[in-house]
């Protein structure tokens, strides 16, 4: 895919830059995070985003790559603790 055809989304041909980027607070709630939280990870390059001026834009690639990179370390994570495993309890235990 060209980058022609990533950001042309009119009829007429003119880039449409609002369905390709996200601003923070709208990241916030596809998250369920604060803003804050958002504008943190954009400041310590957590979560792929550029500066247009005094406003963050996060991609909607960028958001994507993000999530990715948090599942595979939630997966990690989970894959090397054993203990968490012996913590869940099964349906026929009593509690």
């Amino acid at each position: 895919m060209s980058k022609q055809e990533i950001f042309v989304s009119t009829e007429s041909g003119t880039p449409n830059l609002e369905l390709q980027f996200l601003r923070p607070h709208e990241v916030a709630r596809k998250l369920r995070i604060s803003v804050a939280t958002v504008q943190r990870l954009l400041r310590e390059g957590k979560l792929p985003g550029c500066r247009m001026g005094r406003s963050w834009l996060v991609s909607r690639a960028g958001l994507e790559l993000y999530l990715e990179r948090l599942l595979q370390r939630i997966a990690a994570s989970d894959a090397g603790a054993p203990e968490a495993q012996s913590k869940i309890v099964s349906s026929n235990e009593k509690i």
